[in-house]
Formats: structure tokens, sequence, C-alpha cells
């Protein structure tokens, strides 16, 4: 019909954030929030809003940004992700991990993702190249926690994952095998372990309990011919206890070295 007029979603208004986590883009200028199935940017330099034109199937409890601030991936609370292309909000791809999800976070190269599922973690390969339609593919799964993991943080050298458990340790993995390398659990939390995070290098852990305890855990041999494979044994250094605080959400920035 001659006259008709076009009309595309453009933002929601009247809603406010319930559940789910925040995140910036890596260059700090906008705040991503997921609103019920939605997710809405905040662009903090020009002050405007505008949410995405995709939705989930049901509420989103989860989303993170690739490193370059290019994709991003939501999880509903049923477990049911989506692949986004973050400028734009076009949908690229679709999958399930089955069950609802604690943490999820890229890699510092991008080339993978690590999930929580339960008491185990999952490593998810991204798509290559410029093939951007192409699903996420399993690439390992690791388990040994006694309790649900409730977080995931990645080494800067994109090999080894701290999972931080209810079951009150830690556990390190690497992404694929490596000779000289064991996977190691980290015990003696009297909590919760709320997070887990490397420092500078592969051989420095620091841990976060629920009960306000801080511990710095050191392993006692690196491989330095294996670009700092931790090949000896883990050993707590040093405790403390932050006073009268029961630890609910913690961030660490190793490049700052600050602790919030």
């Amino acid at each position: 019909m001659a006259g008709v007029q076009k009309f595309k979603f453009s933002n929601l208004c009247g809603t406010v954030y319930s559940a789910g986590n925040l995140i910036f883009s890596p260059d700090g200028n906008t705040l991503y929030s997921p609103v019920g199935n939605r997710v809405t940017a905040f662009n903090l330099v020009d002050q405007r809003t505008r949410t995405l034109p995709f939705q989930a199937i049901a509420s989103i409890q989860f989303i993170q940004l690739n490193p370059k601030g290019s994709l991003l991936i939501t999880v509903d609370e049923n477990g049911r992700a989506l692949l986004v292309q973050a400028k734009r909000g076009t949908v690229l791809s679709h999958f399930s991990f089955k069950h609802s999800v604690r943490d999820l976070q890229f890699s510092p190269d991008g080339r993978f993702i690590c999930v929580t599922q339960g008491t185990t973690v999952q490593f998810w390969t991204m798509p290559e190249g410029g093939q951007t339609f192409a699903p996420l593919s399993m690439h390992r799964t690791l388990g040994g926690a006694h309790d649900e993991v409730l977080s995931v943080q990645w080494s800067k050298c994109s090999r080894f994952v701290a999972a931080a458990s209810r079951d009150c340790s830690v556990r390190i993995f690497s992404t694929d095998a490596i000779d000289g390398f064991s996977p190691a659990t980290l015990a003696g939390h009297k909590d919760a372990v709320m997070t887990a995070f490397f420092g500078e290098d592969c051989a420095t852990v620091y841990a976060i309990s629920r009960d306000g305890g801080f511990y710095v855990w050191k392993n006692s041999r690196v491989d330095n011919e294996a670009d700092g494979v931790p090949c000896g044994e883990w050993k707590l250094e040093s405790r403390m206890f932050f006073k009268q605080a029961k630890v609910t959400s913690v961030s660490y920035n190793n490049v700052a070295s600050i602790l919030v």
C-alpha cells in the first residue's frame, strides 16, 4: 500500500534493571545491562541509552563481551545463550549450555570462553577468523569440585584458569594439556571461595573467601623454558582477614593491583 511507513524497534522504556551482571565496553564508554530478556547499552559519553534489537526467550542472567568489545554473549536463566554482534545487536548464533551459568569469561586472547556448569568448568572455542556465524564448539570439560563452581578467571597468557568453588577450594586448570603441568587444588580456605585471580604471572593466585579471607598462593617452581608454566607445588604464602566482613562480590584489577 502506498504511504505505509515501516517501523523498527528503537528503545525500551518503563522497565528497570532487576538481575544479571553489569559490564563495561573495553574503552569504558558504554555500560551494558540486562533488562528482563533484553540488553540495554548506556553511552556514558553522550548520555544516551539504546536497547539492542534482539531478545532472549527467558530473563537474561549473565552477559559478557569479548576483549575487543565486538561480540556479546548473553545467557538466560535456563542456560540458553546468544552470540551477538555488539554494535548492531545482530544475533550471530544461538546455543544452549543445558544448565544455568554462574560465571562466563572470555580468554584474554579472545579464542576461548570458560563457563561454570555446576561442579565443572567448560572450555568453548570461539569461531575463527571471519566465521562469525559459525557456532561455538566444545573444547574441554574439567571437574573435581565437590560443590558449585562460583567463579572462573583467566591468566594473562590465556592458558590457565582459576576456578573458585563453594567447597572452599580453588582449582587450577589449563586450556590444553601441557607437559609438566597437572591440575591443582588449593585447599585450606574456611568458607566458600567467591573468586580467585592470577597475579602478573601464572605462579601467583589470590583467593577471596566469603568470610573475608584473603589468601596468597605461590607455586614453588616455574618452567621458564615453557613460558612460565607452574610445575611445582602450590603453597599458601600468606593470608589475612577483612574485619567483620561477609564478601558478596569481588573485583580485581591486575594492572593497577586494586582489589574491590
